[in-house]
């Protein structure tokens, strides 16, 4: 999470939800994830997606300026 400027303290959290691949075996075991977001809302919504592919952080955008 610091390497991509997130504050983990803050909007993100680390979960665990899906140490054993079973919510969606393409993701690691640990994911960054919004952190109002239960660990039980990951699994429900993985459920209802394409590849069982949950909300989470896979990428961040920079800018040049530092911004």
């Amino acid at each position: 999470m610091a390497r991509l400027g997130l504050d983990q303290a803050g909007a993100w959290r680390i979960s665990p939800a899906n140490q054993a691949f079973a919510l969606c075996p393409s993701y690691p075991r640990y994911v960054v994830v919004p952190a109002d977001i239960s660990d039980h809302a990951l699994s429900m919504s993985a459920k209802f997606r394409a590849s069982r592919r949950f909300p989470a952080v896979v990428w961040r955008y920079a800018s040049l300026g530092g911004e």
